[in-house]
């Protein structure tokens, strides 16, 4: 094969440097920060792959952030007992900053939903039905 030919590289060797050297800072960055990192701060567009094929060269390895276990049955079965428990109370307490809560399901999601206010007259004028003066 003649030298240069294939495909350019998209990451450049002080591109790959830089992802090396956030790796050497942080030990705890997971492949998914790394990733993060390239696209807020070099501007880069890679995948967890590119990432992990990259610090491979440098014979750096990083991780893959492990997922938060789902819910039990208990654990669900409480969550639901303490929303039912204080439901009176949320309301109260996010209805005083102008929201207002309700239960959706039995699951106990509970979604607030902004008051809006009615467009107030300054003028003395009055409002036609669109809204509109």
């Amino acid at each position: 094969m003649k030298p240069g030919a294939g495909r350019p590289q998209k990451v450049t060797d002080r591109e790959r440097r830089l992802i090396k050297l956030q790796q050497l800072r942080d030990d705890t960055c997971s492949l998914a920060d790394l990733v993060r990192y390239a696209d807020t701060d070099l501007n880069l567009s890679i995948g967890r792959s590119t990432v992990s094929c990259i610090l491979r060269d440098y014979n750096m390895v990083s991780y893959i952030a492990p997922r938060k276990p789902r819910i039990n049955p208990s654990q669900r079965g409480k969550r639901l007992q303490r929303c039912y428990k204080h439901l009176n109370w949320i309301r109260t307490a996010v209805y005083a900053q102008g929201f207002f809560v309700s239960l959706l399901t039995a699951a106990a999601i509970l979604q607030a939903v902004k008051a809006t206010s009615e467009p107030r007259d300054t003028h003395g004028h009055s409002l036609n039905s669109n809204g509109s003066w």
